[in-house]
């Protein structure tokens, strides 16, 4: 629902018609083989979510639309996930990757399941948002929370922030 850019930043997401190859001032440059994470569609989401968010904070009328087309944009990036990795987030088929059941793969399968949760509550508010819900109907403070401004942080990652700007 945004307009196609011509100019991309630094630590922002690309999203291209053609996977295989960009261009970076004036020349085509092609990409390295499918990056896309249980992780990165995680965080995508996530920035999908806030937006539509912010949207329907402003009371704009095309919100439901734009939480429509944003739907079926996640369900493609979930199959373009489930093609590149093997793993089902919405089904659960098989939302585990096989190998080595050691350690590292019990970290691995346990941040999937992390991941899915949120990316399950991810979708969950795009439908509310497609039907009407957004947060300009609640108070500030559940408007904050389903936004997740300030409200979803750890005591490690507070932790961190502290030793980092203190």
């Amino acid at each position: 629902w945004e307009p196609p850019q011509t100019e991309v930043f630094a630590n922002t997401w690309v999203s291209c018609y053609d996977a295989n190859i960009i261009t970076v001032d004036g020349a085509p440059t092609p990409l390295q083989g499918p990056t896309i994470t249980v992780k990165g569609v995680a965080e995508l989401f996530r920035g999908f979510v806030q937006e539509l968010e912010m949207i329907s904070l402003s009371k704009d009328a095309s919100v439901q639309q734009k939480a429509a087309v944003t739907w079926d944009t996640m369900q493609r990036y979930l199959s373009d996930l489930k093609d590149a990795t093997g793993i089902d987030i919405i089904r659960g088929t098989d939302t585990t990757v096989a190998g080595w059941p050691g350690f590292k793969q019990r970290c691995i399968n346990q941040e999937i399941l992390h991941r899915k949760f949120w990316i399950q509550s991810y979708l969950d508010n795009v439908q509310l948002l497609a039907q009407g819900h957004g947060a300009a109907n609640m108070s500030e403070w559940e408007a904050a929370k389903r936004i997740g401004i300030g409200t979803m942080i750890g005591k490690h990652a507070q932790r961190a922030l502290a030793v980092k700007n203190g």
